[in-house]
């Protein structure tokens, strides 16, 4: 057959578009194994030309290098590249060889020698162009999976602090209602009765007495609004009631604290009595003792 007849020319024309057929084919699936692609291709790619016997091709990435087909001098050579993920290239390279090859299998019909036509550059062009999309792809998608293994492992990171913020938070917290509750329990047991009897006493002027209810008042304000129901119930007792209040916190009985405030232990025993009631403790098993001392 005449290279330059009509029906030459169509078969060939054939072979090139099953050739990018088959390429587009092949790179349509997700890249696994990229030596069995780049062998694949060069398959493709020999068997697409004029005379497949005589071809040689050549196809390097960034990554690997792969070489196949006829072996001996080389009469004709075109080379392809292009560049993907901005510094990287790809490059296929085909040939056409004289050699023992040449020699023995089928040698080319007509008067023309072997040489790479226009149509086969072009189709050596294009799988270029497009091996150097597939590559690009695989390239962005590794980026994508390392930039969101990157996201995760900030994301669980970031989880491990919040819990570790949350349980210092949340100590904080628990600190802080101990701290109130400390120092409101304080104030009302061992620094209002003294107040009290500041303002009850006639050797103070009226200015101090008045100095004396504003530092009450003031203390009273301090963690106002913040305090457990119990600590709270301490301000509905009595200057009296809150001093026995403290007094029994200390571990002193009722025979020691009538005896400390010059009144009889019937009134002592009055008074733990209304203490009760107003603490709300009255018909419970909790000791006076206890639940005064479980405020702080």
């Amino acid at each position: 057959m005449i290279r330059s007849s009509p029906s030459h020319l169509l078969a060939e024309r054939e072979k090139e578009l099953d050739a990018l057929y088959e390429i587009a084919a092949l790179y349509s699936r997700p890249l696994v194994d990229l030596q069995a692609v780049l062998r694949q291709t060069a398959e493709i790619v020999a068997a697409s030309f004029e005379f497949p016997e005589h071809t040689s091709v050549e196809i390097a990435t960034a990554e690997q290098r792969l070489a196949g087909g006829a072996v001996g001098a080389v009469v004709d050579r075109y080379r392809s590249e292009h560049r993907y993920s901005v510094e990287k290239l790809v490059e296929i390279t085909v040939c056409y060889h004289h050699g023992e090859r040449g020699r023995t299998d089928r040698k080319p019909d007509g008067h023309r020698s072997l040489s790479i036509q226009q149509r086969e550059r072009h189709l050596i062009d294009c799988t270029t162009a497009l091996l150097a999309d597939v590559l690009e792809r695989r390239d962005i998608d590794e980026v994508l999976r390392e930039s969101t293994r990157a996201l995760q492992r900030q994301a669980a990171e970031l989880e491990q602090k919040n819990s570790a913020l949350r349980e210092i938070l949340s100590q904080f917290q628990v600190d802080k209602q101990n701290l109130e509750r400390e120092t409101e329990t304080y104030v009302a047991t061992f620094v209002f009765p003294h107040l009290h009897q500041l303002r009850g006493s006639t050797t103070l002027s009226a200015s101090d007495r008045e100095r004396v209810r504003q530092l009450e008042l003031s203390l009273r304000g301090l963690t106002a609004g913040q305090s457990p129901s119990g600590l709270k119930a301490l301000y509905s007792l009595s200057p009296r009631e809150t001093e026995i209040c403290g007094l029994i916190r200390n571990g002193l009985g009722s025979k020691e604290i009538a005896a400390y405030l010059h009144i009889t232990p019937v009134t002592v025993e009055r008074h733990r009595n209304t203490i009760r009631r107003k603490l709300g403790i009255t018909g419970r098993k909790m000791g006076l003792t206890s639940y005064l001392r479980s405020l702080t």
